[in-house]
């Protein structure tokens, strides 16, 4: 990557994008992993889940849709949310119905893994799990649906996030434990008066201990107990931003009018170059050194 050097600020030069593969017109994708181990890329869509092959030719393992997020388990099976259920797919594509809970296989919506554990965001509630089989409701939650999880190791312990009705909560349990206890949570401050409701929480990005993405900003926490500060990026008009991802030395902001890049929070935020700078991007992930955006009705 070469850098140049305007009014002072070091800006990159825009990167070059490669087409991975061909979607099924008008369906656009949904949901984005990436199999650290084998590089296989699972695409979620309106109709279900699809993994790219050799070649890039994209094979339908999944048709229960539409997917609402996607995660690969370090064996290399594919957790996919579906609002028809969450669904464990293996390496040869064969699916099997998970069911978290009584009531919360209805409509999963987020999926956080990390340090071998599996966190859940349905509209029931959010749960825990090291095997996929033994699930853990995580208590003293607002009631409702959970927008987002992330998960992260901390100080010895495995700290999962939660965002609900507006409101972050985070729980720990120890990070050595086999059998997850009774695992309850606790409501962070964000004292942050702001008209919208956050969309994601993603841990340790662009260098603060936590970034809350909302529709039209971002909000991030530099450290532990530190004050929030909101930023505003200058986004499409109209847009409303996705996804948010830190890769090739840079932050990615994913809205449904194109992407945007930046080389730090403040901005200033530009156009990513075409074609995913102009294309509405649905989903978005940064893996293995690379990013992958879906736009349009390509990867």
């Amino acid at each position: 990557i070469r850098f140049l050097l305007v009014s002072g600020k070091p800006l990159q030069e825009p990167v070059a994008w490669q087409r991975t593969a061909e979607l099924p017109r008008a369906e656009g994708a949904t949901a984005l992993a990436v199999d650290p181990g084998s590089g296989r890329i699972a695409v979620g869509d309106a109709s279900g889940v699809l993994v790219l092959g050799p070649g890039g030719r994209p094979a339908r393992v999944l048709r229960r849709g539409p997917a609402r997020d996607l995660a690969f388990l370090a064996g290399g099976d594919l957790l996919a949310a579906t609002e028809q259920g969450l669904y464990r797919i293996d390496a040869a594509g064969h699916p099997r119905r998970l069911v978290p809970a009584p009531g919360a296989d209805r409509a999963p919506l987020r999926i956080a893994v990390a340090e071998g554990a599996v966190a859940l965001a349905t509209e029931d509630g959010a749960f825990l799990t090291r095997d996929t089989e033994r699930w853990q409701r995580i208590h003293d939650l607002p009631s409702g649906p959970v927008t987002a999880v992330a998960l992260r190791a901390v100080a010895g312990a495995l700290e999962c996030l939660v965002l609900v009705q507006g409101e972050l909560h985070a729980a720990r349990v120890p990070l050595a434990a086999a059998e997850l206890g009774p695992v309850a949570a606790e409501r962070e401050d964000l004292a942050l008066a702001f008209r919208e409701d956050p969309l994601d929480v993603v841990p340790d990005l662009a260098g603060a201990d936590l970034v809350l993405l909302f529709p039209t900003a971002l909000a991030l926490r530099d450290r532990p107990a530190a004050p929030w500060r909101l930023v505003a990026p200058s986004l499409p008009p109209g847009a409303q931003a996705v996804r948010v991802a830190e890769a090739l030395g840079r932050l990615w902001l994913a809205t449904d009018r194109g992407l945007l890049e930046a080389t730090e929070a403040g901005g200033p935020w530009r156009s990513a170059a075409d074609p995913a700078g102009t294309q509405p991007v649905g989903a978005l992930v940064a893996a293995g050194g690379s990013l992958y955006a879906a736009a349009g009705t390509a990867l």
